[in-house]
């Protein structure tokens, strides 16, 4: 990713009692930075696990995003 590749991801409510969660994932990486976490992190409902990793597809490039809006 750089200031001139960008990644957009649409995320789904699935939620039946209408509670919503909107996330925004901004980040940059230092120069010497060779490890990167590409996914997002959330809280478990597993009791055996307190962090489970999101992994977001890309649905559109962010050029289709920036037409649609």
């Amino acid at each position: 990713m750089s200031n001139h590749n960008y990644q957009v991801h649409q995320l789904r409510n699935r939620s039946v009692n209408g509670r919503v969660c909107c996330t925004l994932q901004c980040y940059q990486y230092g120069d010497d930075d060779r490890v990167h976490d590409e996914h997002f992190h959330f809280l478990s409902s597993d009791p055996d696990k307190e962090f489970e990793d999101f992994e977001p597809k890309s649905d559109m490039s962010f050029t289709e995003f920036r037409l649609q809006t």
